[in-house]
């Protein structure tokens, strides 16, 4: 007895699937497994950059000195270019590790890589974060919505 609950992302116009009773997914880790979808993640640290790359197995990122770029300071020519130009650059980079190879290369362009870095990382995690959810019944009908929930479009 009793009806199935689900959550509706509004916003991006689909449902985290039914749950089934309330107190059936109350108590699971359902309500865990949605937060985690919610949660914004913190910003990457170099650290945690290199550290991933070396657990790929992709050669070229043992070398003793990995927590290091490579490249010297002042022979990387790119970092002759203004900042723009170079976040420019990295905004058409649509691979994560293609975006971290080329940060690695000197300090001036890991610090102008690592907000698109975060980009590529964290956009397929964060795709609920910030829209208006509803949890819904079945038996729930137009007239049980607050006011102002949906758009007259919607």
């Amino acid at each position: 007895m009793g009806q199935d609950w689900r959550v509706l992302n509004l916003d991006a116009q689909k449902t985290y699937g039914g749950w089934g009773k309330l107190g059936e997914f109350l108590f699971d880790s359902t309500p865990e497994v949605l937060v985690s979808d919610l949660r914004i993640p913190n910003k990457i640290s170099f650290e945690k950059i290199v550290k991933a790359a070396r657990s790929t197995g992709a050669s070229g990122w043992d070398t003793p000195q990995a927590s290091e770029p490579w490249v010297p300071e002042g022979k990387c020519h790119l970092t002759y270019q203004p900042v723009e130009v170079i976040r420019t650059l990295f905004g058409f980079i649509d691979n994560p590790q293609d975006a971290i190879s080329l940060s690695l290369t000197c300090y001036h362009l890991l610090e102008c890589g690592l907000e698109r870095i975060d980009q590529l990382l964290i956009a397929p995690i964060v795709h609920w974060a910030g829209h208006r959810l509803i949890c819904i019944g079945d038996y729930s009908t137009n007239e049980d919505m607050p006011p102002g929930v949906l758009t007259p479009e919607e």
